[in-house]
């Protein structure tokens, strides 16, 4: 299951715990088509592999964003031991995502 966090968590709930497993970022905004679209397909994907699945709505967390240069949503990264280690932008088939988060 998602969890939506903030900028005060994000150290917490991404770079920590990525040490630990990899954690899956989702940046989005709740005005984006493209954004719903990915979403089920992204939480699905996620649930069957066992990852944990962090969701940040870019329209109040900008700094985070910008922090990750974020240009355009969704934009989805993969992170390990506090490291983007992989990500795409843009709504993917299943494969591909598949292939990118594990």
């Amino acid at each position: 299951m998602a969890i939506d966090i903030s900028v005060d968590q994000f150290e917490a709930e991404v770079l920590d715990k990525s040490g630990e497993e990899r954690v899956v970022v989702d940046f989005w905004a709740p005005w984006c088509n493209p954004c719903k679209m990915l979403g089920p397909t992204l939480e699905e994907v996620c649930e069957e592999e066992g990852l944990k699945l962090v969701k940040i709505n870019v329209d109040e967390n900008s700094d985070l964003a910008r922090q990750f240069g974020i240009r355009g949503i969704p934009a989805v990264k993969v992170f390990k031991d506090g490291e983007v280690v992989d990500e795409f932008t843009g709504v993917q088939p299943e494969e591909q995502i598949r292939s990118v988060v594990t």
